[in-house]
């Protein structure tokens, strides 16, 4: 499988839902996921993350309290709003494995 590096914007944003004030690292081992193929990121991709997950304010915040849901809920929304061609459940099926994999290699104290 081709290697590409794909940004989603050249300035910082937060890794959870994408806004432009990211505040907070959250803690996160290094990984790399193998997510098959979606069309929504143009067919078969690999992701690495290396370190700490940028977060905004309200995320960070979510996090912090172990709204998982609601974290997801408002993700996926920011994404619907981005990308408005997508189907809103192919967007939260990519959101909630990007959250699982966080959840699953986080780094607490």
């Amino acid at each position: 499988m081709p290697e590409v590096e794909m940004r989603v914007s050249e300035s910082p944003v937060c890794d959870f839902c994408s806004s432009d004030e990211p505040r907070h690292d959250e803690p996160c081992a290094d990984v790399e996921t193998d997510r098959g193929n979606l069309p929504m990121f143009g067919g078969p991709y690999v992701a690495n993350s290396i370190g700490a997950w940028a977060s905004c304010e309200t995320c960070h915040q979510l996090i912090a309290a172990g709204k998982w849901h609601t974290l997801e809920r408002r993700a996926t929304d920011a994404m619907c709003a981005k990308h408005p061609g997508f189907p809103r459940s192919r967007i939260a099926e990519g959101v909630q494995h990007m959250h699982a994999t966080f959840r699953a290699n986080r780094l607490t104290g």
